[in-house]
């Protein structure tokens, strides 16, 4: 049982998960030098994002306005480490928020190169 189970039964209606993509950009952890993320392809929910013009968006999937029941279909989108997956996403998340181009933060970046230099000095890594 996960985390978002437990937190799931105990808060219902009261939690509310959103989902962070982005078309095209960088991405990383604190620890690891970002990575060059490639461009979202069809037919992807990023492309679709992409093609409308959008720069940043908020999907909302819990409340959606008339028409909007095609969000149910198995839809695909990469908002867990940028692999893409296919999925009814109403049953995962209750939003995505949208970038079109994730950025490179350099903040992260030196407190790896400091992390790195630490280790070395340390470990002799």
């Amino acid at each position: 049982m996960t985390m978002g189970n437990v937190a799931a039964q105990s808060l219902d209606n009261s939690m509310y998960v959103i989902g962070f993509t982005a078309y095209a950009g960088a991405a990383g952890t604190w620890f690891n030098a970002p990575i060059t993320l490639p461009q979202a392809q069809f037919p992807s929910l990023e492309w679709h994002f992409n093609e409308a013009g959008l720069t940043n968006a908020f999907l909302d999937l819990r409340t959606r306005a008339v028409g909007g029941g095609w969000l149910d279909a198995p839809i695909m989108a990469r908002p867990l480490g940028y692999g893409n997956m296919i999925a009814s996403w109403p049953r995962h998340l209750d939003a995505f928020i949208y970038t079109r181009d994730d950025a490179q933060h350099t903040g992260a970046v030196k407190r790896v190169s400091a992390w790195k230099a630490c280790r070395r000095r340390r470990f002799g890594a």
